[in-house]
């Protein structure tokens, strides 16, 4: 028969973002159409750093391949696992091609613990000095240069072997970096940061308008789509922008 083994301590708990993301499920404000616009262009602002990580997508892949990993090469089907995993992966470089070179490229390290072998939801990193380049059909290539202190969620407890839930919340700290192209150099330094990684590649971004100096409203959620659409989420559903100066819609 064999022994009995000892169970590691998976590491302490990180900061619990299940409010933050029941907020962003349950935005609270009801709005008035003149304000709508406006409020979709704050939006547009708040979300460029999240959408510049979104679209390389490192941190899904970091965590999906984690997953598989462990499964593959440690039998979890057999055995009970508990502890603590720390991924290090290399940031693909702002370069025309993706390199792993990490000490040119920096790294984004992320603390996961394992309990009953599953992963759990609330997750802890960092990334140093990761520099990326940001690709978009309909922009000029942006390198991006990004240090930050890390928490996460991934919704649920993630099975070992599963690859990613649909979306992840982020919450970034003392973020420090730049975004560099054709017009220059932009600081992407930023005290506090959070956005959430939805499915099919979209971003959600939540933000107060009271943060604007308007009313107390309630909260709002400004939705930025894989194909660049964008929609604007309160209490009572999303409202919808067209081009050429068409009307804000309720939808």
């Amino acid at each position: 028969m064999a022994g009995c083994v000892a169970m590691p301590d998976p590491p302490p708990r990180p900061e619990d973002l299940s409010a933050l993301a029941a907020q962003y499920d349950r935005p609270s404000a009801t709005l008035p159409v003149d304000l709508v616009q406006r409020l979709i262009d704050e939006g547009r602002r708040r979300s460029e750093l999240g959408d510049l990580l979104n679209r390389l997508r490192f941190v899904r892949t970091a965590i999906s391949d984690t997953s598989i990993g462990l499964h593959q090469n440690g039998n979890a089907d057999d055995f009970l696992l508990q502890g603590v995993i720390n991924a290090r992966v290399p940031c693909p470089g702002d370069g025309p091609e993706p390199t792993t070179d990490g000490e040119v490229n920096g790294l984004l390290r992320l603390q996961l613990g394992v309990e009953d072998s599953r992963l759990r939801r609330g997750f802890s990193g960092s990334a140093e000095r990761c520099r990326l380049l940001a690709v978009s059909p309909s922009a000029p290539d942006q390198r991006v240069l990004v240090s930050a202190t890390m928490v996460g969620d991934l919704g649920a407890d993630l099975g070992i072997g599963n690859t990613m839930p649909g979306d992840i919340l982020l919450k970034l700290t003392d973020v420090t970096g730049s975004l560099t192209g054709e017009t220059g150099t932009i600081d992407l330094s930023e005290h506090a940061y959070h956005f959430r990684l939805v499915r099919g590649d979209a971003l959600e971004v939540l933000f107060d308008p009271a943060s604007l100096g308007l009313p107390d409203l309630g909260t709002v959620v400004f939705a930025l789509r894989a194909d660049g659409s964008y929609v604007l989420r309160e209490s009572r559903g999303e409202w919808v922008c067209g081009g050429g100066g068409e009307a804000c819609v309720l939808r």
